[in-house]
């Protein structure tokens, strides 16, 4: 039920952010009545199988036929991190193609160029202005994150260094480590010594 339900939004989801794209669905025409899978490596009740119709727009392919092409996620939090970081781009290091090398190539010019323009869709329900605001708070969450995780890092160093001193910091560990070799060199120079009165 859950498989299913998530395959239809998610073709809803494509269709529409096609349809906001001509020279996409131009794109796709070239490869009419081709299949692919979409899904989740380890999660085949997840997989999403699509046809390209004569018209470059996306449809369930409920055929039990092998697809001309399949993309699989593999998640991990880096993948997590790398979307979170880049948007879209950042999965690409974690999807698995195989399959038709041209197909490949369109879907990935797809993946380059297109993108869902929300403002619009969200514009006919908040207004204009109020959507514009929405998007530009959208567009600078990223940056936020960086900026938030900089800080967390930063305090969680500082707590640990300083007020639980349960890590040293670097500067700690290099004087640490200097003295180190200094004591090293003169526990050397010391057993010479003994080796040369003994």
């Amino acid at each position: 039920m859950l498989p299913a339900l998530l395959s239809s939004v998610a073709l809803k989801a494509l269709q529409h952010v096609l349809a906001q794209h001509a020279w996409a669905r131009q794109l796709l025409q070239q490869h009419q009545g081709q299949s692919l899978v979409l899904g989740i490596s380890g999660t085949p009740e997840l997989d999403i199988r699509l046809m390209i119709d004569s018209e470059g727009l996306l449809k369930a392919d409920p055929s039990p036929t092998d697809p001309t092409l399949r993309f699989y996620l593999k998640p991990s939090l880096d993948a997590v991190r790398d979307w979170i970081a880049q948007g879209p781009n950042g999965l690409q290091r974690h999807l698995v193609v195989q399959g038709d090398v041209m197909l490949a190539a369109s879907f990935a010019q797809l993946a380059q160029n297109m993108r869902w323009d929300f403002e619009t869709d969200l514009s006919r329900v908040i207004g204009d202005m109020a959507a514009y605001r929405v998007g530009e708070q959208v567009r600078a969450a990223p940056e936020r994150l960086k900026k938030f995780q900089s800080q967390i890092e930063a305090s969680a160093s500082e707590w640990l260094t300083t007020e639980t001193a349960q890590l040293v910091s670097q500067t700690q560990w290099g004087q640490h480590r200097e003295q180190l070799r200094i004591l090293g060199q003169q526990v050397q120079a010391l057993e010479a010594r003994i080796a040369r009165l003994g």
